[in-house]
């Protein structure tokens, strides 16, 4: 058993993702939703458990799916970025549950094409003259301090800046002599991120590590050797 694997990253990722649960749980009124939400987070936390062991990967990793299906449909947010990072690492471990190479790619190639889209979805006036990046701050009461500072030329500046960290972050890590400089770069960019764009209480702070902190344990594939198929196929001893 590998000390980093995708199924591993999951685990933790479920573990977060659970946690919130509990704290919705607890400021509820009513008795019977509060047990469900209880039981859901028991029931991602038993998840985590599996996983981190590597233990039935194929059946776990598709519960995963189908649990993370379920709670966008719950909370009717199909769109929500820190399942479909989970759902995608799931899908992996799913469709190559033996094949630590093939888990590990998709891990890259989806770290890559967060940041891509996310940087290729901001090229927009309204972001690139600092609109959006005003708006968000004057949303976040833990932002609401940097609204003296964002004004032009500096605003237009900061968004310009952002974008171009989230381009380089998806092709930095590729290369081994820009590799731990960017990774730095990230880790602070997501902390900054995680701190400033809360809000929510501790359903929405669980929800920014499990988007932000999901992005980075991801990291560590990038120093991961990929091993040819048929080797990492015998490596990975997987009970399905």
């Amino acid at each position: 058993m590998s000390g980093y694997s995708v199924s591993r990253v999951l685990a933790l990722l479920s573990i977060v993702w659970g946690m919130r649960y509990i704290f919705l749980a607890v400021e509820l009124q009513d008795l019977t939703i509060s047990i469900f939400f209880l039981s859901w987070a028991l029931a991602w936390a038993t998840l985590a458990l599996f996983l981190w062991l590597e233990r039935g990967t194929l059946l776990i990793s598709g519960a995963v799916i189908v649990l993370g299906a379920v709670d966008l449909l719950l909370l009717d947010r199909w769109y929500d970025y820190a399942v479909m990072i989970m759902g995608w690492l799931a899908l992996a471990l799913f469709i190559a549950p033996r094949r630590r190479h093939d888990q590990l790619f998709v891990a890259r190639i989806l770290l890559s094409t967060v940041y891509a889209f996310g940087a290729l979805s901001k090229l927009q006036p309204s972001w690139l003259i600092g609109d959006n990046l005003l708006s968000l701050a004057a949303t976040r009461p833990a932002a609401a301090w940097l609204e003296i500072f964002l004004v032009q030329p500096w605003l237009s500046i900061a968004a310009t800046a952002l974008v171009a960290t989230e381009l380089w972050m998806a092709v930095g890590l590729w290369i081994p002599r820009t590799r731990l400089i960017t990774a730095v770069i990230g880790i602070l960019l997501h902390i900054a991120l995680t701190i400033l764009a809360t809000r929510g209480g501790m359903f929405g702070l669980l929800h920014l590590v499990a988007l932000n902190g999901g992005l980075v344990l991801l990291y560590p594939a990038f120093w991961q050797r990929l091993l040819p198929a048929e080797t990492a196929e015998r490596s990975v001893p997987t009970t399905q």
